[in-house]
């Protein structure tokens, strides 16, 4: 507990130079328009931009693996159903003997 609050004090520490020493304004570029921001502004828009597209690139990966997992629950699923016959069977065999 006390060290990720630790952590997390020296994340949000860092953050907070980061804000202060970014804080210029930067001429922009974009296509037909030019506008001035905060460097700032520019870097969270960046990092949320990069956040956003590794998400969506995950998504692909976790639909497959989650169909794979339902795919091998069931699987499990009837192979326990299989075996309950089985194992009630040898009970009652066992019982009689």
């Amino acid at each position: 507990m006390q060290r990720s609050f630790i952590v997390s004090l020296a994340a949000v520490l860092l953050l907070v130079i980061l804000v202060l020493q970014n804080t210029t304004s930067t001429p922009i570029h974009l296509f037909f328009w030019k506008f001035e921001a905060p460097l700032i502004l520019l870097i969270v828009i960046a990092a949320l931009l990069g956040a956003l597209v590794s998400f969506f690139l995950a998504l692909g990966p976790a639909r497959k693996i989650k169909g794979e997992l339902a795919e091998a629950r069931r699987r499990v699923n009837e192979l326990e159903s299989a075996l309950k016959p089985q194992s009630t069977a040898r009970e009652e065999n066992q019982k009689t003997e």
